[in-house]
Parts: C-alpha cells; structure tokens; sequence
C-alpha cells in the first residue's frame, strides 16, 4: 500500500513540473479571453488554469495556461491567433 503512494506522488510531481514548464495563450482583453476558453472547451481541455497579470503598460492581461505538449500549444497558438486577428 505504501509503495502506491510513493508511486502516485511521483505522478504528481511530474504532472506539476509540466504544469510548471509549460507556456500560455495570452488574453489581453475580455474579448480575447472569452475566444480563447470557447476554442479550448471546444478542443475538449478542461482543467484550465487562468490567470490575471497586471502588464508593463499598468493594464490587465490574462494568461490561460494549458496542459498540453509543444506540438499541441502551437496549434493552439496558432489557430487562437487566427481567431482573435
């Protein structure tokens, strides 16, 4: 029984260290943050972690971060990019 334990908690350390790494899809506005959770709902992803940032310029801006490998995040990019232009 313990051994299982062990063995879970290293999966969650590594699923923590993908979160970590990961990147983001940024949002800076409303607008943009509502496409961006449409086409990820859409995709079938879920558990989302979004958060606000205040930015340089003082404004707000939104990082939506997926759990999702390099290959997968830039078709995401790319196909939020073509959304939001």
């Amino acid at each position: 029984m313990q051994v299982l334990e062990i063995v879970d908690a290293r999966k969650t350390c590594s699923i923590m260290k993908e979160v970590r790494v990961m990147e983001y899809l940024l949002a800076k506005s409303d607008r943009q943050l509502g496409i961006c959770l449409r086409m990820l709902y859409d995709e079938g992803y879920k558990g989302l972690v979004v958060e606000s940032v205040i930015n340089a310029k003082n404004r707000m801006e939104f990082h939506v971060k997926v759990m999702a490998d390099e290959d997968e995040m830039a078709k995401l990019n790319d196909r939020y990019q073509t959304l939001i232009s």
